[in-house]
């Protein structure tokens, strides 16, 4: 009766095993002639993985297809399942090897569909059935889902005025990605381009084609099953750049005189080399006695109290174009983690003395509630807008960044190595 129980329990730890969900481990228990009992772990059969339909004969009107799929170790069995009116179905079992030949439309019982999604399993005597595999999708009707796409069309190309090609082509059914290469005459070596596009389009420099002033182009469609064969090819021929190239991304850093601590000022300086001092000093001692420089709550960007809003300015001369952002080490007073915060900074070209300023060129606001979740500095990115088109600070002008609170007190840190904030124009 001992050994019949002892069997009993193995059949019932094997079947166990054999319906665990994916990834849970079990046991299987055996007992010698002695009635010493072992336990061996294990976990569920892996997955098949890189299920594809590889190819499809629908010669005779069966539609019917071969299917791929990774090998997995230790499995003795796979399993086709399709997608049925949202319930998972068994179409065919008994599969032996990572592949499936000759699979039609009415596998299994009954199906007949034009279109199936379907996943595979794979199965071990340990193990059990695995999960489901990826999963694809079949049209019957439609050979080319199954194998590799179809060839593109060959390609279109145009250059604009800044020596930037365009190429574009006709999208492929059942693609994922699509490889272009190139070469730099009739005879040369092809060179694709990497990463693969999803799009049915891409831009190209004649940088990126080797510098070459004449290339050919071409394309190829991609899916899990392969590669399509390469279209026929398209030349480009770049002309020399007749445009202005765009000026380079202009820094400025939010400065304070000296490094130390100081009394508040209502116009502070916006310079060009990255802070490199240490601690953050107090830069409102007249204000409070915290490290920083503390805005009380004010209205907007036209705030005439000096204790409510901050400017920062350069003086010109200076060409901007481009879309100016700002990041800023802000926290709320006292860095309290219950209260919204809300930040708006524009930007204006004003007189030398920063008086007379004309209307905003951009801004931008941001507000969080709470503003920071813990008890330090938060790092925050403004995006102005909008961008600026070429823009010309004379000399006998600057130009003006402002900055104001307008939900509770904060507290603003920069001008150190550990808080760099900065306004860049130009920044891509």
């Amino acid at each position: 009766m001992t050994n019949l129980r002892r069997s009993v329990m193995v059949l019932v730890l094997c079947l166990a095993a054999f319906l665990a969900p994916a990834g849970v481990a079990f046991a299987l228990w055996s007992a010698t002639a002695t009635g010493e009992v072992t336990v061996t772990t294990s976990e569920r059969t892996a997955a098949p993985t890189d299920f594809v339909c590889t190819d499809m004969d629908d010669d005779d009107g069966d539609g019917e297809a071969d299917f791929d799929w990774s090998a997995v170790t230790a499995a003795t069995e796979y399993r086709i399942y399709e997608l049925d009116r949202g319930t998972w179905e068994l179409r065919r079992d008994d599969i032996d090897e990572s592949y499936a030949n000759n699979l039609s439309r009415n596998a299994g019982e009954g199906s007949n569909d034009d279109e199936q999604v379907l996943e595979v399993t794979a199965v071990s005597p340990l193990g059990g059935e695995s999960e489901r595999s990826n999963q694809i999708e079949v049209d019957y009707d439609d050979s080319r889902s199954c194998g590799a796409p179809d060839t593109p069309y060959r390609p279109t190309a145009t250059v604009d005025p800044c020596g930037e090609a365009t190429v574009s082509w006709t999208a492929e059914a059942y693609t994922t990605s699509y490889e272009l290469s190139w070469r730099p005459d009739a005879s040369g070596t092809y060179i694709t381009l990497t990463p693969p596009v999803t799009t049915t389009s891409t831009s190209v420099t004649q940088a990126q084609l080797g510098g070459n002033e004449h290339v050919q182009v071409r394309v190829r469609a991609v899916n899990a099953a392969g590669s399509s064969g390469w279209s026929s090819e398209r030349a480009i021929d770049f002309l020399p750049p007749s445009c202005d190239p765009p000026p380079a991304p202009s820094t400025f850093y939010l400065e304070n005189p000296g490094t130390g601590s100081t009394a508040s000022s209502a116009t502070l300086p916006l310079g060009t080399v990255a802070p490199t001092l240490g601690s953050l000093p107090n830069y409102d001692t007249n204000r409070d006695s915290f490290a920083g420089l503390l805005l009380a709550k004010g209205t907007g960007l036209g705030e005439s109290s000096a204790d409510k809003i901050q400017k920062w300015q350069v003086a010109g001369p200076l060409t901007l174009s481009g879309t100016a952002k700002v990041k800023l080490w802000s926290a709320m007073k006292d860095f309290k983690t219950d209260k919204a915060g809300t930040v708006t900074i524009g930007l204006y070209r004003c007189n030398s003395a920063g008086g007379s300023c004309s209307p905003v060129l951009a801004s931008g606001t941001q507000s969080a509630s709470p503003w920071s979740a813990s008890s330090t500095w938060a790092s925050r990115d403004w995006t102005l807008a909008p961008a600026l088109p070429p823009t010309t600070i004379a000399a006998d002008q600057t130009l003006q960044l402002r900055v104001v609170g307008t939900a509770d007190d904060m507290w603003f840190a920069y001008d150190t190595a550990a808080f760099p904030s900065a306004l860049t124009v130009g920044a891509p």
